[in-house]
């Protein structure tokens, strides 16, 4: 794939947003505006190499093949240009074609690192104004003092590779806990019928395997379930307590399997319940720091079902997803304008 002539420019301008984001969420915490939590998480996700993590790259406008470059929640739209010469026709292009994106956030930036325009997004008028021009580090000072810190929460656009990073972190760990909670009530009369019934229905799927085997499968499918239905939960915007959350009682619709959520009667364990709240915990904080209003029209819990799943375990399974590529291609192939398409095995419906 060819690099794009200010691919470099992008580069430079993600490394001083998250250095600049760094230091507003030490601030934030040193004041007591974010908990522990939502701080630790944040900070290693900025020192994650992918630049897509906090800032949304290539916002195409509805219905085109135009977009700008990189966006910063709801606060910021970045385009990046070779030359200066380019700054006019990027300004006059925002005000018209770009108008649909640029109207949603509260500046507009044209930078090719050395030098910076920054205008404010009037709403009302449909128009920029306010232009100041910067060098780098008067830029540097402006966002830092005057644009960053007027974001409210600092969250992550809902992409498939955010959603897998994030609940990436220290998995092992998470996995290690409920494992740990789950030895410690697994023969609990209200608990091991749950257990016994997953087993033999992944039995039938399997055959025959070593329990470990199914205990190891039977928590990684309690995390997943866990951080989905948070999610879901995050994205309606439904509050409650972390119980109720990583249960999906919230939920209007029950979609939560039973045997899944064995954690809640393992609750009244003492000592089970001091593990899985911190887990419990860990996985609100991760699905509250995903921005789910800006509404991304993709499936953002494949990844985190192929990273939990290993590849020879779905396969034994018969689970194939299709790759996005391949989806993209065949959808750009076939005219399914105004027909009616059948795909009766959609799995987490990609092609839909």
């Amino acid at each position: 794939m060819a690099v794009k002539p200010h691919e470099n420019i992008r580069i430079k301008v993600v490394q001083l947003l998250r250095k600049i984001l760094k230091d507003v969420v030490e601030y934030r915490y040193k004041v007591q505006i974010i908990d522990y939590n939502t701080y630790n998480i944040l900070l290693r996700l900025l020192d994650s190499e992918d630049i897509v993590i906090l800032m949304r790259q290539e916002i195409y406008v509805n219905g085109t093949r135009m977009s700008v470059d990189m966006g910063l929640g709801s606060k910021i739209v970045f385009d990046f240009k070779s030359s200066e010469q380019e700054f006019s026709e990027a300004k006059r292009k925002a005000e018209s074609d770009y108008w649909s994106v640029v109207s949603t956030a509260d500046f507009f930036i044209i930078t090719n690192w050395d030098k910076w325009k920054i205008y404010k997004v009037n709403k009302i008028e449909a128009k920029l104004e306010q232009e100041r021009e910067f060098n780098v580090y008067e830029a540097t000072e402006f966002l830092k003092t005057q644009v960053i810190p007027q974001l409210k929460e600092i969250k992550i656009p809902p992409l498939p590779q955010n959603v897998e990073i994030l609940y990436k972190l220290n998995h092992k760990e998470l996995l290690e806990n409920l494992k740990n909670a789950f030895n410690i009530v697994k023969n609990e009369p209200k608990i091991k019928p749950l257990y016994e019934a997953y087993k033999s229905m992944m039995s039938m799927l399997y055959g025959d395997a070593e329990e470990i085997f199914f205990e190891d499968l039977f928590i990684r499918h309690t995390y997943m379930q866990m951080a989905v239905l948070a999610s879901l939960t995050a994205c309606l915007n439904y509050k409650g307590s972390v119980e109720e959350v990583c249960s999906g009682s919230l939920i209007k619709i029950d979609i939560a399997l039973p045997y899944l959520n064995w954690w809640k009667m393992a609750l009244y364990n003492d000592k089970a319940k001091s593990i899985i709240k911190k887990v419990l915990e860990e996985i609100v904080t991760r699905a509250n720091i995903i921005d789910w209003s800006l509404n991304a029209a993709e499936d953002v819990f494949r990844t985190l079902y192929e990273f939990l799943v290993e590849p020879p375990v779905r396969r034994k399974l018969g689970e194939y997803y299709t790759p996005i590529w391949l989806v993209e291609m065949i959808i750009n192939e076939f005219d399914v304008k105004e027909k009616i398409v059948l795909d009766p095995f959609c799995g987490s419906g990609t092609f839909l």
